[in-house]
């Protein structure tokens, strides 16, 4: 079914834009003027019946840890390691914890919350600011932490998952394998804050 439509074009400004007889378009100066024409329109002759979209299904995925965590980190980063200045070294501070976290041997808590209060982190304060900086790091190192545990391989560690210790001297930590003894890291692997 062919259906004949009128459009209504208003123009001001001194020009004018419409259709000629033929289809053609023109144009021109003029006053305000309001230009109507015959516009031929298709119109199907059977409207489809309104379908509703199939639900997409969310996937709540349950993170293994509370925003009350991030928190506990972000104070236990500036306790610990604030003094380095270094992304890389702060960041590793959080994997060292998440390294106890995920310790299969049984000597540690299985959250961050009981790593941190009922372990060796002495850095933490309940009373230690949130920085902003602090903040994007703990959950940029968060986030590479659950895609691990996902399966993906290559999530940028700043710290291998076998030291679970560290000391400090005041300026820079030193992480290890065992509390005395053992393996002391060398920040061989590659940097992921460096751009």
């Amino acid at each position: 079914m062919l259906l004949t439509g009128v459009v209504v074009i208003a123009c001001s400004a001194g020009f004018l834009m419409g259709a000629g007889a033929n289809g053609s378009v023109i144009a021109g100066d003029a006053p305000e003027q309001i230009v109507s024409t015959a516009v031929p329109t298709e119109v199907p002759a059977e409207t489809p019946p309104e379908t509703t979209p199939e639900p997409v299904e969310e996937v709540a995925v349950e993170l293994p840890y509370t925003e009350d965590e991030v928190i506990i980190l972000c104070k236990t980063v500036y306790g610990e390691a604030l003094v380095t200045n270094s992304d890389m070294e702060m960041s590793a501070v959080v994997w060292c914890i998440l390294n106890r976290v995920d310790d299969a041997s049984g000597q540690y808590p299985d959250t961050i919350t009981g790593v941190v209060t009922k372990s060796q982190f002495h850095g933490y304060e309940a009373d230690h600011p949130v920085t902003e900086r602090i903040e994007w790091l703990v959950r940029d190192v968060l986030d590479r932490w659950v895609a691990e545990r996902s399966g993906a391989t290559d999530v940028g560690r700043t710290l291998p998952s076998e030291y679970l210790f560290f000391t400090g001297d005041g300026w820079h930590n030193y992480f290890r394998t065992e509390w005395q003894g053992g393996t002391q890291w060398d920040w061989s692997l590659p940097n992921p804050y460096e751009s």
